[in-house]
Formats: structure tokens, C-alpha cells, sequence
């Protein structure tokens, strides 16, 4: 997919955020219908797709809430999965 592209917001709306993490300032919430322009796609540390916009407003909002996010979650690869923990060692005796 070719950044920047113009999508409008799915119901019932978005809140754009100041920093990809979702843990970030809000910035404003936009309706549903609004047009907003994506300039890029990257996934926060929780594993959520997320699009930077630069209209109506500057920010970051969830992937899910645009129409046509699957395909703009679709443009990044995700990122690799953690490694699951190794268990602790054994500390059994073996008989001999």
C-alpha cells in the first residue's frame, strides 16, 4: 500500500493519540465518516497495528477504526513473537 492514503473513520469514532502507544496523550476524538489522511503504519509494543495521520488532526489512532484497516495493518509486517520463557532446570537427582 502507497502512503499517504485517505480513509474515513469507522463508527463509532476514534481517539487519536499523541505517540504510537496507546498508553500516549490523547489528542482528539474524530467522528465517524471523517476523513483523515495515513502516512504510515507501525506496530505498537502491545502488538497493536497503528496509523500515524497528519489530517484533520497530527497523531496516532488503532488500525481497526479506519475503514480499510485490515489492509493498512496488512502493509507492515508484524512483528516477531516473543520467545516463550525456557523452564527453570531440573534439579532432580537421576539415578545412576
Amino acid at each position: 500500500m502507497a502512503f499517504p492514503s485517505k480513509h474515513a473513520v469507522k463508527a463509532p469514532g476514534a481517539l487519536v493519540r499523541a505517540g504510537v502507544e496507546t498508553s500516549s496523550d490523547r489528542v482528539r476524538e474524530l467522528a465517524t465518516d471523517e476523513m483523515l489522511t495515513v502516512e504510515e503504519v507501525k506496530w505498537s509494543s502491545k502488538g497493536v497495528a497503528r496509523a500515524r495521520i497528519s489530517s484533520p488532526e497530527q497523531g496516532w489512532l488503532s488500525c481497526k477504526c479506519v475503514v480499510g484497516g485490515e489492509m493498512l495493518a496488512g502493509a507492515v509486517p508484524a512483528p516477531a513473537p516473543k520467545p516463550a520463557p525456557k523452564p527453570p532446570a531440573s534439579k532432580a537427582k537421576v539415578p545412576p
